[in-house]
């Protein structure tokens, strides 16, 4: 091992003993924050401890005078930030646990119904992906799960679905028409699952 190199069980052996220095330390100076923040009027158990530092400092510089009342909220914050720097240097060790198989889980497609909606074609800032990956989602639909064709809505904002009278326009009446469709939608019974993806915002 090169000289000056610690190990790493040493390491971390003389990290805990700082921290172990430093905890002692905060303990000494939080009995001091405690009187400290009741001279400013503060009590209970919860105190803010940047608040109890930034009056004590404000009262302080109004006297003129930097004394050891402020330098020990000061060392206090100090010890505090250390003491995180510590525990974060501390070695991980992490720990693997063999995880049971699941069992299979089938999926029953006539249950299921969804509206895909995506956007690209917006007026400013338009975006690209969001139809393909609208038409990605249908494809995983039909031909990996098997729902139906008829039981998915798909609304475009794409070049090819810009007039008004499209109904595969994602204009509001439309997303509002589709989503309220899975409420009335007499076909749709109880424990059937409702699966709505919206891939944009809705202008």
């Amino acid at each position: 091992m090169p000289r000056g190199r610690l190990a790493p069980a040493d390491s971390a052996d003389t990290t805990l003993l700082e921290l172990e220095q430093t905890a002692e330390q905060i303990h000494q100076l939080e009995e001091v924050e405690l009187e400290l923040a009741k001279q400013l009027g503060m009590s209970g158990e919860d105190i803010d401890s940047v608040a109890v530092l930034l009056k004590t400092k404000n009262k302080v510089l109004s006297n003129g005078d930097y004394s050891s009342t402020l330098g020990r909220p000061h060392k206090l914050h100090r010890l505090r930030l250390q003491y995180s720097r510590c525990q974060r240097s501390l070695p991980v060790e992490l720990e693997v646990c063999p995880s049971l198989p699941d069992p299979p889980h089938h999926v029953d497609a006539s249950r299921f119904w969804a509206i895909l909606i995506g956007i690209d074609d917006y007026t400013y800032y338009p975006l690209h992906g969001c139809v393909s990956d609208v038409r990605s989602m249908e494809r995983y639909l039909t031909e990996v799960l098997g729902i139906p064709s008829d039981r998915i809505q798909l609304l475009l904002g794409s070049k090819e679905h810009a007039s008004p009278e499209d109904p595969m326009k994602p204009s509001r009446d439309h997303i509002t028409g589709a989503l309220l469709s899975i409420i009335t939608n007499s076909q749709i019974a109880h424990g059937d699952v409702r699966d709505r993806r919206n891939l944009e915002k809705v202008n």
